[in-house]
Order: structure tokens, then C-alpha cells, then sequence
């Protein structure tokens, strides 16, 4: 399996029979068709560029951000790591330099913007740096987020067996950290991505508090961050229902996260209605991706991102009704999830897993 094909369908095409079967249309959701096409357009463009170069072939690109959740527009940025799996002679100044050119080249008429300047992207990185230190105090939060980022939101811009093999050995390892019981939840990984959840609320407000803008980093965090989170923990949940053996489920755990965030809900819901889950699932499943759609569309929009990003009071800021209509859609998107995860079937695992 790679990350834009299974079974001969692209994941634009899957997200849209996902959404069919679950009695909706892709007319319905055209912000995030229009970014499934776009972020198809630049994950090809970049492997062949890549693929094209002299980059050594134990390294690959790991992009994140909107283009690891299939939601690139054009006010994205290009957020990666560059992830070495063996030792590499290649000079590291060159491979950075190489990639960086992607920025130019991947979206025809454009140059998308350089990723942020805290360090956590556009680094070199070694492969083992993401799964042999998980936990106490050689797990910084640099290396925390990555490893996180990896498994919720990461596609390959160059060689996708290498992501795929490396999502294995990082979900094998939290896996063999703790024997399977009666249930196959993976604890130790729940534990590890509700952790990364709240870090990204605890930063937030550290952010906010540091006289920063701050309004687009709340409704991003209450919207699209928060639904990445969901679509990430609700496939862990539902294995329970799976009664799986743990080669099987070291496998299935990566075809998830080979998925981005809407696709891999979208199909869990899919899941959970055939196992049988109320009618109402599926429908609420399909409010949480319109909030979504949505969202994207106000994320692709240049003068809204001006209007809220600029700097502010959270007093102000409330004033706008730009600001309010997103508020807006985050509430329908906590509605929405709410009614999904306390719902009869999946209430008992939410409050076990995720509650206490």
C-alpha cells in the first residue's frame, strides 16, 4: 500500500466513494476536493523532482501540515523533515538546499512559503529518532512532535516503502511495549497522541500569553487540530471491536496512518456503521467533515487568514464575525464528535481510554 493508491484508486477517489457510502457527494465537500487534487498534484511533483536528483536512496521526505492531511491550498506552507535511514555521506548543506527547491517547483505558478523558524521542520533528521526514544527525558517535545506528526499527519515526497517502513517500526514499538490483553487498544500509543493533543493546548496558551496573535492558532487548534486528533484516536478505539492477533494489528495500525485525517475517519465511520452503529453515526460523521470542509475553505482564503491572524485582543477578536462564524464551526465539529464518541457503542471505550 502506498499513500495515494490502494487498489488501483487514488485518495482523492476514495475519500469521494467513502463519502458516497455513506450517502453523501463530493459536491457537497468542494474545499477539500479541491485540496485532495491539489496535494495529489504536489506529492507527485516533488517525488519526481526528488526521484530526478542525485539524494541518496536511504533518505526520504516526510511533508506535514496541510499537505500530510491532503489539505494543501495556496496560503500552506511546506512543512518537513528530511529523514535519514542509514548513514549518509552526502553533504547536509546540499540535501537541504535540494529540498528547500521544492517550495518552487511543486506548485506550478507559485512558491509556497518556507516552514517555520522553530526547528522542529526543515531539519535532518535520523529514522531511529522517531521510535527507539519514546517517553521520560530523551523524549524532548521536538522529538515527541515529530514522532506524532509522523503517524496523524505525513505523507512521502520521495520514497514511500521508507514512510511505510518507518511507520511500522514506530507502531511496532509501541505495540511490543505492552502485552495484548482482552482488548487490542493500543494504550501506550493512545496515551502517546493524547499527550501530543494537550501539548498542543498547553503551547497555545503559552503562545497566547507571550503576546503573540493568537485567534488563528485557536481556531485552528479547535478546529482542524482537534478533528486530526479525533480521526487519529477513533480507529485506535474501534480495534477493540477488531479482535485482532498483534502482527495483524502492527499492520492495520499502519494502513491508518497511511491515510490522511478525513479519508481514515470518513472509513472508520464506515466500520462502525457495518458493525452496527445507529444511523445517525454516519450522518454525524458527515457534519464533522462539512465543519471541516469548511474549514478549509476559510484556511484557503488570504484575506480572512489577514483579517483573524493579525494582531489583537481575544476581546476584538470576538467582535468579528468572520472570527464567530468560525467559532461557529468548531462548535458544530464538537457537537458532531461528541455524539460520536459518547455514543452507546463507543461511550464505554472513550471514558476507558481517553477519559480515565
Amino acid at each position: 500500500m502506498t499513500i495515494e493508491v490502494t487498489a488501483g484508486l487514488t485518495i482523492r477517489q476514495q475519500f469521494v466513494d467513502a463519502l458516497n457510502r455513506l450517502g453523501a457527494q463530493e459536491a457537497d465537500f468542494p474545499n477539500l476536493i479541491r485540496s485532495y487534487e491539489a496535494s495529489q498534484t504536489v506529492i507527485s511533483n516533488a517525488r519526481s523532482h526528488l526521484l530526478a536528483s542525485d539524494l541518496d536512496p536511504q533518505v526520504d521526505v516526510i511533508g506535514f501540515g496541510s499537505l500530510g492531511r491532503y489539505e494543501m491550498s495556496n496560503e500552506s506552507d511546506l512543512d518537513y523533515v528530511i529523514v535519514r535511514h542509514k548513514p549518509s555521506n552526502q553533504e547536509e548543506a546540499w540535501t537541504v538546499d535540494l529540498v528547500d527547491g521544492l517550495r518552487s517547483v511543486v506548485m506550478p505558478g507559485r512558491e509556497i512559503r518556507a516552514p517555520g523558524s522553530t526547528g522542529l521542520f526543515g531539519a535532518i533528521i535520523d529514522a531511529g529518532d522517531l521510535y527507539e526514544v519514546i517517553r521520560l527525558e530523551a523524549d524532548t517535545n521536538r522529538t515527541h512532535s515529530r514522532r506524532s506528526l509522523v503517524l496523524e499527519e505525513s505523507v512521502s515526497l520521495c520514497r514511500p516503502n521508507l514512510h511505510e517502513e518507518l511507520l511500522h517500526k514506530m507502531v511496532k514499538r509501541y505495540v511490543d511495549a505492552i502485552p495484548l490483553g482482552s482488548s487490542c487498544v493500543p494504550r501506550f500509543l493512545v496515551n502517546d497522541l493524547a499527550r501530543y493533543w494537550r501539548q498542543l493546548a498547553v503551547d497555545y496558551q503559552a503562545k497566547s500569553e507571550s503576546g503573540a496573535p493568537s485567534s488563528l492558532r485557536r481556531l485552528k487548534l479547535i478546529g482542524p487540530r482537534k478533528f486530526t486528533y479525533a480521526s487519529s484516536v477513533l480507529p485506535l478505539l474501534t480495534l477493540d471491536l477488531r479482535g485482532l492477533e498483534k502482527d495483524q494489528l502492527v499492520d492495520r495500525i499502519v494502513d491508518i496512518f497511511l491515510l490522511p485525517p478525513s479519508l481514515r475517519f470518513l472509513k472508520e465511520v464506515e466500520y462502525l456503521v457495518s458493525t452496527g452503529a445507529s444511523g445517525d453515526t454516519a450522518e454525524q460523521a458527515l457534519r464533522a467533515v462539512r465543519a471541516v470542509d469548511a474549514f478549509n475553505g476559510l484556511l484557503s482564503d488570504g484575506e480572512w487568514r489577514l483579517l483573524i491572524g493579525k494582531e489583537q485582543s481575544r476581546e476584538e477578536a470576538e467582535k468579528l464575525k468572520e472570527f464567530a462564524e468560525a467559532r461557529e464551526l468548531a462548535r458544530e465539529l464538537q457537537a458532531a464528535l461528541d455524539a460520536i464518541f459518547f455514543s452507546p457503542q463507543l461511550e464505554p471505550l472513550t471514558r476507558k481510554y481517553l477519559v480515565f
